[in-house]
């Protein structure tokens, strides 16, 4: 019986994936189960860094700095369209009670500090006009002087008084007479006018010899409006003070504003003393004598209003 011999043919062995070609780097192929060599690298990088840090916590005095400046805002914006606001004198036409824009001058004649406009250099929104008030002329003495803006820093001009206004105050009652309100100028609504309350709704009002008359509606009849004593006191204005005069007029025999009151003759009136009136430039002095024994004796003194022009 013959032996059966089989045969093979040998076949070229091809690298498996495990297997590195011939030439081939054992170290450039990864086993399996391992991770990409990039791959290692880069979780050995990423373990080098260190987390990032967390973030700082807020003080509890930050926020609450914060917290209440954000309420103090929402209260001053409801406050000022709700209830008051504030407003500055634009003009000098509510002068003394109100200033608007204004110089602190002391007259170089008789001494007597006041306030004098200055509303000329701004228009009616307050911007700068280019204009500057450069003379004033006292109340008292009428003395004219220039103002000097770079020696003497009171010549400059300061902005008009601030006022707080309430908005409420009409919603709970009506406006009263002499109050001093504050509305729109109706041909524009930009412009503020701060005025003090003369005519009420229905009223015809009448201006007679300074004094103001007030008639209602279908009333012939017109009346004075009478101010009462805190509004006459804050109307006044000063004309005259004895510690302040003139000396320049004084010295020139300028006679005293008060002198004893005589008859139409010119004769002092009959009262039982007599006045004896002197004045020089530092100072004015009154004194009565009376006639004889009569210790109650009286007698008239008067002020005479005399008013000297700029520049006589």
């Amino acid at each position: 019986m013959g032996r059966k011999h089989q045969s093979s043919k040998r076949q070229p062995a091809t690298p498996t994936p495990n297997t590195p070609a011939p030439g081939a780097s054992a170290a450039s192929s990864p086993t399996p189960g391992d991770p990409p060599a990039n791959q290692s690298a880069s979780q050995s990088s990423a373990a080098s860094v260190p987390p990032p840090a967390s973030p700082k916590p807020v003080a509890p005095w930050e926020r609450e700095t914060v917290e209440s400046f954000a309420v103090a805002l929402i209260l001053a914006f409801l406050v000022r369209a709700f209830v008051a606001e504030a407003f500055i004198i634009p003009t000098g036409s509510m002068a003394p009670t109100l200033m608007g824009a204004h110089k602190d001058v002391a007259c170089h004649e008789c001494g007597f500090a006041y306030q004098t406009g200055a509303s000329d250099e701004f228009d009616q929104l307050g911007q700068l006009k280019g204009e500057v008030v450069v003379q004033t002329v006292c109340p008292l003495c009428r003395h004219a002087q220039l103002l000097d803006m770079q020696a003497r820093p009171n010549d400059v001009t300061f902005s008009g008084d601030r006022i707080l206004v309430s908005k409420f105050s009409y919603a709970l009652r009506a406006p009263r007479r002499w109050e001093v309100i504050v509305f729109k100028y109706p041909d524009d609504a930009r412009i503020n006018y701060i005025k003090r309350l003369v005519g009420r709704p229905e009223e015809d009002i009448a201006i007679r010899h300074g004094k103001i008359f007030v008639a209602g509606k279908g009333d012939p009849q017109a009346e004075i409006a009478r101010k009462p004593p805190h509004v006459i006191e804050a109307l006044l204005q000063p004309v005259y003070d004895s510690e302040h005069l003139p000396q320049t007029a004084v010295a020139a025999g300028w006679p005293s504003a008060w002198q004893p009151l005589a008859d139409r003759g010119g004769q002092p009136q009959p009262g039982g003393g007599a006045w004896n009136v002197t004045q020089t430039s530092d100072q004015w002095q009154a004194d009565f004598a009376p006639s004889g024994a009569d210790s109650e004796a009286w007698s008239w003194l008067r002020y005479y209003h005399r008013v000297l022009h700029p520049g006589q």
